[in-house]
């Protein structure tokens, strides 16, 4: 009888460029659940610098199946071996990343038709603003798949607002590994926030701001040095700890020392240590992002942090609607000179009440891997 069961599970192969080691958690969560068998396809090697899954060769077995991914123009993907995957029949449902840019994606959308596999994309949806031939490109990408698998409620209110069917669009959310994020939060000592925050600045009574990831120009963090001298003319001695690395540390470093603040800005640098990244973030009163703030906000709320961040949903990612103002953190307007300050300002001035519970109370709720990998399976055998 176990058996026979066991035989009647949908198989899915989800199908990504590679595994982002922060796609880790959710990832093992689908290949344990009882429900599906889920096996994986990607390669092994990443152009960029984010860092990968260990081994995923060794950890899902006979269950990951390797790509070769070959770029060209820098965007455009095909991924050999993945058409032969797909023409095995050995699936019944086939989960893409749901990007236009990947060829390969295209192809086997097409042939999925004929074979008579199911297709799922996990997409952001439309986010931010496209040309009229990439908008046309992404709505006929979208309508070959036989469902959405979407990171965030606004990206669902768009795609119903341009023709898709409701029945087609699950929200799934997104998520890291917050088991260990709880675990560490749970275990820091008291007296850890003030002996983080000495060894990290000379003063460590003063309000300390964070922001964690990759310091890109994009994010526009030269508005949080700058907000620092602003700060400190309103009466507010503040440090700021940056986390991550990338090509706008040179000119942030020189911004920094313009503006004399050498003491209260440390360059933390690049670190994908969890132990060593909680008890920063935990250390910090909040996470400030000038421009958008993606899965930083899992990360620091999963400690409760709260964040500061731009409200304009057309330039966030979805994970911003985690950011509740009032409850959650502050949201500033967009574009609007002094916004930020004032939204930083007076989140210090006015703490928000119960806003560290708040913050873990949304992870909680909504992003976390167990959920993440219930509403995927509930998506893929709604099809069955």
């Amino acid at each position: 009888m176990e058996r026979a069961h066991a035989q009647k599970r949908p198989r899915v192969l989800v199908v990504y460029h590679y595994i982002a080691k922060y796609r880790e958690a959710v990832f093992k969560r689908l290949a344990s659940t009882e429900e599906v068998v889920f096996e994986y396809a990607a390669s092994s090697v990443c152009p960029n610098d984010i860092a990968l899954m260990e081994d995923p060769a060794i950890e899902f077995g006979d269950k990951f199946h390797s790509l070769e991914n070959r770029w060209f123009f820098s965007r455009v993907l095909w991924q050999s071996g993945l058409l032969r995957l797909l023409a095995s029949r050995r699936y019944d449902s086939v989960v893409f990343l749901g990007d236009p840019n990947f060829l390969s994606t295209w192809c086997c959308l097409v042939l999925s038709k004929f074979l008579g596999v199911k297709t799922y994309l996990w997409t952001h949806g439309f986010i931010g603003s496209r040309s009229a031939t990439k908008e046309i490109m992404a709505k006929l990408f979208f309508r070959l798949s036989d469902g959405l698998l979407l990171y965030g409620d606004g990206a669902k209110s768009r795609l119903i607002d341009a023709g898709f069917r409701a029945e087609k669009i699950h929200v799934i959310y997104n998520s890291l590994d917050y088991e260990t994020q709880k675990a560490i939060r749970l275990s820091l000592p008291a007296d850890s926030t003030f002996k983080t925050r000495q060894h990290l600045f000379d003063e460590a009574s003063y309000p300390c701001l964070i922001f964690i990831g990759r310091l890109t120009y994009h994010k526009k963090l030269d508005q949080l040095i700058q907000l620092l001298s602003d700060l400190r003319l309103r009466g507010i001695v503040a440090n700021l700890l940056l986390v991550g690395d990338g090509e706008a540390r040179p000119m942030l470093e020189q911004r920094v020392h313009e503006l004399g603040l050498a003491k209260r800005v440390h360059f933390y640098g690049r670190t994908y240590d969890e132990h060593e990244t909680g008890k920063l973030i935990s250390c910090c009163d909040v996470c400030v992002s000038p421009g958008e703030i993606g899965l930083t906000a899992m990360h620091v709320m999963a400690y409760g942090t709260p964040v500061i961040t731009h409200g304009n949903a057309a330039k966030q990612m979805p994970e911003f609607e985690a950011v509740i103002d009032g409850v959650t953190g502050r949201l500033f307007c967009e574009g609007v000179e002094g916004a930020l300050l004032e939204a930083t300002y007076d989140f210090l001035k006015k703490p928000i009440e119960n806003v560290r519970i708040n913050c873990i109370r949304v992870i909680e709720d909504r992003y976390m891997p167990d959920i993440q990998v219930a509403r995927i399976c509930e998506a893929v055998c709604d099809a069955e």
